[in-house]
């Protein structure tokens, strides 16, 4: 009965993984312009 738990935290670490992944790409790409 865990199951539901674990993959909703997984689809959530996902979550939290592509939201910083996109933020560092935003600043790097901005830092990257500003060269």
């Amino acid at each position: 009965m865990d199951e539901p738990v674990k993959t909703q935290s997984f689809f959530e670490q996902i979550d939290k993984f592509c939201a910083t992944a996109v933020n560092t790409g935003k600043i790097v790409l901005s830092d990257f312009i500003y060269l």
